[in-house]
């Protein structure tokens, strides 16, 4: 791994904390399919950065960074997961760099979105989790259960969830 990509994973992880990457079960394990779907029409303050980490059961399973405009537009990653009860949490920080009086450059958090879902994830089923911010900087992380129609089509049912408990 290059100098430059350890380098955004260690300053990622001072946004993110310490977290484990999600154990991930094979295709022939039983398992359900999660797809994160994430859409971000505006960009609050000076922000020239933005992490987001998308995380199943405490471990994530979509870190990224992005910098000036990589990051816009609707994105999708479809994993695996796990069968079973699990929270699923979503961060998201945007931020800036700027210099300080004494010329050393320091970075600048303009906004931190922080959302978190309990899902009891059936074997066999399709989930997808929308996580979105829009005008006025509303973060939403929404969940629904894709169903196949016997036309072949894909409906969308607003997922069961569970309340998490204060930990």
């Amino acid at each position: 791994m290059r100098l430059h990509s350890l380098l955004i994973l260690c300053i990622f992880g001072l946004f993110t904390g310490c977290m484990p990457r999600y154990s991930y079960p094979s295709a022939q394990q039983p398992h359900s399919v999660v797809k994160f779907q994430r859409e971000y029409t505006v960009m609050p303050g000076a922000s020239q950065n933005f992490q987001e980490r998308l995380a199943v059961d405490e471990a994530w399973v979509v870190m990224k960074y992005f910098s000036d405009d990589e990051g816009w537009g609707v994105r999708t990653n479809e994993v695996l997961v796990k069968p079973g009860s699990a929270p699923v949490q979503s961060r998201l920080v945007f931020s800036h760099k700027y210099q300080n009086g004494e010329g050393r450059t320091n970075n600048s958090v303009d906004l931190l979105c922080e959302r978190e879902l309990g899902v009891h994830f059936r074997p066999g089923e399709t989930y997808r989790f929308e996580l979105s911010l829009t005008d006025g900087f509303f973060c939403t992380l929404s969940c629904f259960r894709e169903e196949v129609t016997s036309s072949g089509g894909v409906q969308d049912t607003k997922c069961d969830t569970f309340e998490l408990k204060a930990g």
